[in-house]
């Protein structure tokens, strides 16, 4: 299970919080709309097609009649609210930032294994610097017009009360119309086998890093490498005497091999 830390809601909402009374009291302001979050300091930047993505989203904000998001309005010939559209976009500058390029899955994956983590839609909301019920209303609409796919699930447990059946985080997946839609088909095609092949690197390495790890545990007891290595004595300069506690052993082998020199004729 991968962790992941709470979002600052306070840098994402602060905006929000101090205009309480305007509107319908969720902090919307319409000529100053809060479209983009503020990840987590430590995450990598993300692909660009899901920045260029982001930027085109905030259009319908701007322009809500326009022909290419018709899949929002949902047939409606009443135009959206502004406070609707701006936690639509929201919502979905947090669901991009979290969304898989290889699966188009949302959620945190792990680059070497591929587990996959769903994230909740509180987390979600948080991010995005809304309220729970003004992100499930957003989310609805983005269901409702087939941009994103959401499967629920639940999790058994038995226990001497009986059995329960408690929630988990639903698996969401991004539809890839939604990139068509905005004029992304051919570059999600590219950007998506660019992520396959960098996730097979990935992988690559990760079982060849293993591989060679259990290739030396293996073979660390026959070569000996498992034993702790001792450092060999430092050598004395040839003319040094011998230090005060050298074994006679020590001494009487120089001698030896001194007067053995001498007689040989060999300078040392």
């Amino acid at each position: 299970m991968v962790l992941l830390p709470p979002p600052d809601r306070a840098e994402n909402s602060a905006a929000r919080a101090s205009q309480r009374g305007s509107g319908n009291r969720c902090g919307h302001r319409p000529d100053a709309p809060q479209l983009a979050i503020q990840p987590p300091a430590h995450h990598r930047a993300r692909p660009r097609i899901l920045l260029r993505l982001t930027k085109r989203l905030e259009r319908w904000y701007r322009d809500p009649s326009c022909l290419a998001f018709a899949p929002l309005q949902r047939g409606r010939k009443r135009q959206r609210r502004s406070e609707r559209r701006e936690a639509i976009v929201a919502l979905c500058s947090a669901v991009l930032h979290y969304t898989d390029l290889v699966t188009l899955r949302v959620g945190v994956v792990d680059p070497i294994t591929r587990q996959y983590t769903a994230i909740d839609l509180a987390y979600l909301a948080d991010l995005a610097g809304l309220s729970l019920s003004r992100a499930q209303r957003a989310m609805d609409d983005l269901r409702a017009s087939g941009l994103i796919r959401s499967f629920r699930r639940a999790e058994r447990r038995d226990s001497s009360n009986g059995t329960q059946w408690r929630g988990r985080a639903a698996v969401r997946t991004l539809a890839a119309g939604l990139f068509a839609l905005f004029g992304l088909a051919d570059d999600l095609v590219h950007a998506r086998k660019q992520a396959s092949q960098r996730a097979q690197k990935a992988a690559t390495e990760a079982r060849l890093r293993q591989m060679e790890a259990a290739s030396r545990a293996a073979l660390a007891p026959l070569l000996g490498l498992d034993r702790p290595r001792r450092r060999p004595p430092p050598a004395a300069p040839p003319d040094a005497a011998p230090a005060a506690g050298t074994p006679p052993e020590t001494v009487a082998g120089e001698a030896l091999a001194l007067m053995r020199d001498l007689l040989c004729g060999r300078k040392r």
